[in-house]
């Protein structure tokens, strides 16, 4: 997500995920709902760190990480007052198939892509050596399935991610690989307004309450993610 760009359009993100998820929860008053899993963001951790827990402070560096904090904190407190489980996934760096690439926002993969298919030089921002806790989706997708369907009264909030550090230039070079492009990374310097240098996760917290645990590496969902690039994505 382009969590640097947001205060250029700080109403789209409390209006979709503030407003629209109050909105969302009075509906749910109406019907029966045994269970609730909310997709929050590990941007709500603001500058971050190395393996960052659940413990760590909230400080939002963005308008993005405040409206997901504030669409988890809603969440929770309606799950508390109606005694509904609810799960908050503090999802950390996905990527994979079917990611758009139109859409600006949907991540520095995603944008790295859209560049290299134009056989153009992806842009890194500073120096290329913050990092970044990357995780594939099927694993993404696996952690909602078991928040989902557990038996245990499972509340609270829990981090969705790897815990291992990868670099935005080494990214950006498997990418590169994988795609069949060799083209350098044009590393710029400079910063902007919101960017964060180092959030890693710790997943110690989920994988404890469900057992839960990642089963891609990084090089192994970059291969796959680049051969749906290369099948699905027309170069211009």
């Amino acid at each position: 997500v382009g969590v640097a760009d947001s205060m250029t359009d700080p109403l789209r993100y409390l209006q979709q995920n503030t407003v629209d998820t109050a909105a969302m929860l009075l509906d749910f008053g109406r019907v029966r709902c045994q269970r609730l899993v909310v997709a929050s963001s590990m941007s709500i951790y603001g500058a971050g760190g190395i393996r960052v827990r659940e413990d760590a402070p909230v400080i939002p560096a963005s308008v993005y990480g405040l409206s997901k904090y504030d669409q988890e904190r809603l969440c929770l407190m309606w799950g508390d007052q109606h005694k509904v489980p609810t799960t908050a996934l503090r999802l950390f760096n996905v990527f994979g198939p079917r990611q758009a690439l139109s859409n600006p926002y949907t991540g520095v993969l995603a944008n790295f892509a859209k560049a290299l298919l134009r056989d153009e030089a992806p842009t890194i921002y500073e120096d290329g050596l913050q990092t970044r806790d990357f995780i594939y989706v099927a694993d993404v997708a696996d952690a909602i399935v078991a928040a989902a369907t557990t038996d245990l009264p499972l509340s609270g909030a829990y981090n969705v991610c790897t815990g291992q550090p990868t670099t935005i230039v080494r990214a950006a070079q498997v990418l590169a690989r994988g795609l069949g492009r060799d083209i350098a990374p044009n590393i710029t310097g400079q910063t902007r307004p919101g960017d964060i240098r180092h959030c890693t996760g710790d997943p110690t917290k989920f994988h404890e309450a469900l057992g839960w645990r990642t089963h891609w590496t990084f090089e192994d969902g970059m291969l796959s993610y680049t051969e749906w690039l290369r099948a699905h994505v027309p170069t211009e």
